[in-house]
């Protein structure tokens, strides 16, 4: 396993908390700071593209630790009952498009 893999697993609820709400956070007064410089128009192409990258810094770091759980979960199951990690990768994909 690598380092990210191993600190979502061993990692409690709250930090897990933490850092989706910390990085939420980061991304929301990014967003505000972009919109501020440019008053006159709240939906400026800047305004979009921050709000672009809070949708994907969030859904990133749910799915890297949705993958994180899911091919741990997968290591520990009973050969005959694992399934391939790519069909799981692939079904991450698929729900995020």
């Amino acid at each position: 396993m690598n380092a990210i893999v191993r600190w979502f697993l061993r990692a409690k609820h709250w930090h897990i908390s933490l850092c989706y709400s910390a990085a939420f956070l980061v991304a929301s007064v990014a967003t505000m700071s972009s919109r501020m410089s440019s008053p006159s128009s709240l939906l400026t192409l800047r305004g979009k593209l921050a709000f672009f990258s809070i949708c994907i810094l969030c859904m990133g770091f749910l799915l890297a630790w949705l993958w994180s759980m899911g091919s741990f979960l997968n290591s520990i199951l009973l050969p005959k009952l694992r399934r391939r990690i790519g069909f799981f990768g692939f079904s991450l994909v698929y729900t995020t498009l």
